[in-house]
């Protein structure tokens, strides 16, 4: 459904995410979805922060993830991959879900 959604990234996410990036931290589970991340942040468009949309989903944003087929609705926090252990509704954005957000 939201395939075709253009990507859209704040600078500072941006940011963020190469520094994580060029520490080369990932753990060897999150590897293989690096490449899928990288796809992703090349094709997308990147805005200042006072430009991004309400309904774009950023690091450190709280949103509500509903999954009808498994009854799963919860809050989850998405973050880089290193404060995905803090907590339990902390999303990875090195996840495959949080990939797709």
């Amino acid at each position: 459904m939201y395939n075709n959604r253009p990507i859209i990234v704040g600078q500072e996410d941006l940011k963020r995410l190469e520094n994580f990036l060029a520490n080369d931290v990932t753990a060897s589970s999150e590897k293989p979805n690096l490449q899928s991340l990288l796809r992703k942040l090349d094709t997308a468009t990147i805005v200042e922060p006072d430009e991004i949309p309400s309904d774009v989903v950023t690091l450190d944003s709280t949103m509500r993830l509903s999954v009808s087929r498994s009854g799963y609705d919860d809050l989850n926090t998405l973050v880089i991959p290193e404060k995905a252990a803090i907590a339990a509704y902390h999303l990875s954005v090195l996840a495959p879900i949080g990939i797709a957000i």
